[in-house]
């Protein structure tokens, strides 16, 4: 498992992902930002992340991605309804 400074790193390396998938899905600024700091924050807790090889992170963080887009987004049709 990596280390503090590991995970911090590899979570700022994959920012601009997270966050042109978010932009591109929710079509707005501010939610993207917020789905994407929500993910990145529980992805640094998240064990199974961690412990998966690089190759299969990568498909992890995107499809985490979308799912936290998605709920985002269901969360804000449940507010205006």
């Amino acid at each position: 498992m990596l280390g503090f400074e590991q995970k911090v790193d590899y979570l700022r390396r994959s920012e601009a992902l997270v966050y042109t998938v978010c932009i591109k899905l929710l079509a707005d600024e501010l939610a993207a930002c917020k789905a994407a700091e929500q993910l990145l924050r529980s992805l640094f807790n998240d064990r199974c992340f961690w412990m998966a090889c690089e190759a299969e992170r990568g498909e992890y963080l995107v499809k985490a991605t979308k799912a936290e887009c998605l709920r985002l987004w269901r969360e804000s049709l449940q507010q205006t309804s």
